[in-house]
């Protein structure tokens, strides 16, 4: 048996509805992204954030997507403010920071981790 190759969007079925959870947590990321940097970063966001992302990472390893593997390395700039870090203190990081990985969240809940709808009795 010959292993699939990676690509960008991973194994799917466009016909399978998309994934809510990572739905969810994109809007939480990009919402995150209008919170005033000059206040400190609350510590369990950035925990979390790293969390979803190496799940999601995760998921992609077994997807063979470029798209999702993608996601753990750039949510690495959270381990700053879980630290204590002043990184997001900087405007542009904080909003790109956000907005990146909103949308690398977004990306992975309509491509590799779509899945079948449930069935209704």
């Amino acid at each position: 048996m010959a292993a699939e190759r990676f690509t960008i969007f991973g194994t799917y079925q466009t016909a399978d509805k998309p994934n809510l959870m990572a739905q969810i947590f994109s809007v939480l990321i990009a919402a995150q992204a209008f919170t005033d940097p000059a206040e400190k970063y609350p510590w369990l966001m950035a925990v979390l954030v790293m969390l979803g992302a190496g799940y999601l990472s995760y998921q992609a390893w077994g997807k063979r997507s470029i798209l999702g593997l993608l996601i753990f390395p750039a949510s690495l700039v959270f381990v700053d403010p879980a630290l204590g870090g002043a990184l997001f203190t900087n405007i542009p990081v904080f909003f790109f920071a956000h907005a990146a990985l909103a949308l690398l969240f977004a990306g992975a809940a309509y491509t590799y981790l779509r899945a079948p709808a449930r069935k209704k009795s």
